[in-house]
């Protein structure tokens, strides 16, 4: 039945990745221009517009694997040991992302930075895969 405890537990996960998907989890400011992360890229924000500068794929790519990993555990109800592999994959995917976010920010390329070295801010996002793995595992 899909409409059980785990199922719940399934469904949180795979909206804390949708919402971590859109939002941005790091900013940083040089020479007065405010550059965000995003799990699709890195993005300046121009006077008027926010301009896409570069793709983050390593990222994104772990982002919608997990969100599938998450969305095809809870219609996997009816094969325990499969929901069982895919969750603790899922796990191993929110934990990869937890790294990933913190080596894209501190691999951000040199050319923009102009010799100096920004300070990286991190949004509550960036815990969002942490809260994702706890409900994972429950």
């Amino acid at each position: 039945m899909i409409q059980r405890v785990q199922s719940i537990y399934l469904a949180i996960a795979a909206a804390v990745t949708l919402v971590f998907a859109f939002t941005t989890f790091a900013y940083f400011e040089v020479n007065e221009s405010l550059y965000f992360l995003r799990a699709t890229g890195l993005f300046y924000q121009d006077t008027t517009e926010i301009i896409f500068l570069e793709p983050n794929m390593s990222v994104s790519a772990v982002v919608l694997f997990s969100l599938l990993l998450c969305v095809s555990a809870v219609f996997n109800y009816k094969n325990r040991a499969t929901q069982l592999r895919l969750v603790s994959l899922g796990i191993v995917a929110q934990l990869a992302l937890v790294g990933l976010i913190f080596f894209a920010s501190s691999f951000i390329s040199e050319d923009l930075f102009e010799g100096t070295a920004p300070v990286i801010e991190y949004e509550w996002v960036s815990f969002l895969p942490v809260l994702s793995i706890i409900s994972l595992f429950l």
